[in-house]
C-alpha cells in the first residue's frame, strides 16, 4: 500500500469521525478536527504545489465554512 492511498484512507476515516463529533454535539472535538484537517490538507497542497489539490484545499475550507455555519 503506497503512502497516497494510506494518507486518503486516514483522511477518510478522520472526515468520518469528525461527522459523528458534530452529530453528537461535541462541538468542541469538531472544531479542533476541522482545524487540524484545514493544516492537514494546506500542507499536502503546499507540499505537491499541484493545482488540483489547492483547488480540492479552497473547496474543503468551503465546506467547512458551511458547516461552521450550519452548527
Amino acid at each position: 500500500m503506497t503512502y497516497e492511498k494510506m494518507t486518503k484512507i486516514a483522511l477518510i476515516i478522520y472526515i468520518i469521525i469528525l461527522f459523528i463529533s458534530f452529530l453528537a454535539d461535541l462541538s468542541w472535538l469538531a472544531y479542533l478536527g476541522l482545524g487540524v484537517l484545514f493544516l492537514f490538507l494546506f500542507f499536502i497542497a503546499y507540499k505537491k504545489r499541484n493545482k488540483k489539490d489547492f483547488i480540492i484545499l479552497i473547496v474543503a475550507v468551503i465546506i467547512l465554512l458551511l458547516l461552521l455555519l450550519i452548527f
